[in-house]
């Protein structure tokens, strides 16, 4: 079962922490989401996304879902990095403006810019699966299980909780 939708809260955006964890991201990682590194990291923290690989029945049907995936980015107001070829659409996403709980990079208590996981990210993830469901139940996706799926889940999460 997806988790509910996160309300968007009207102060800063802050990392997810560990509650978040089991109650948002290991859902998502049971619908197959993975987790991946962007870039090298800023302050000497390492900088995670969410990812996905979408496969559909055809090329219309992707690009319908792109279109749908389109909305859902402006209504957000959060936009992924997306890949579209021919039946297949990747999604990555992270937050690029979010802060850090404590610094421990600066030995204050104040919360330092460094992109990475918030709620924005569990909110566009969980309306997207969403719409990929829609997707399956019409038969315009294929469902595609990574063979060491178990094994990638774990592993996300660990490294989830090392990080937040």
């Amino acid at each position: 079962d997806l988790p509910e939708i996160p309300p968007v809260l009207n102060r800063r955006t802050m990392h997810i922490n560990h509650q978040d964890l089991e109650t948002h991201i290991r859902p998502l990682l049971s619908c197959h989401w993975h987790v991946g590194r962007v870039g090298g990291g800023v302050h000497g923290l390492e900088v995670l996304s969410i990812n996905k690989l979408f496969s559909f029945k055809n090329f219309r049907s992707a690009v319908e879902f792109f279109d749908a995936l389109a909305d859902i980015q402006d209504e957000e107001d959060h936009h992924g990095r997306i890949n579209v070829e021919y039946s297949k659409v990747y999604i990555s996403v992270h937050t690029h403006v979010a802060f850090n709980p404590i610094s421990s990079v600066t030995d204050d208590s104040k919360p330092i810019k460094v992109p990475g996981l918030t709620n924005r990210d569990i909110r566009f993830a969980v309306r997207v699966e969403k719409l990929h469901q829609q997707f399956l139940e019409d038969q315009r996706a294929v469902t595609k299980v990574p063979a060491e799926s178990t094994r990638l889940q774990e592993w996300a999460m660990e490294c989830l909780r090392q990080r937040y």
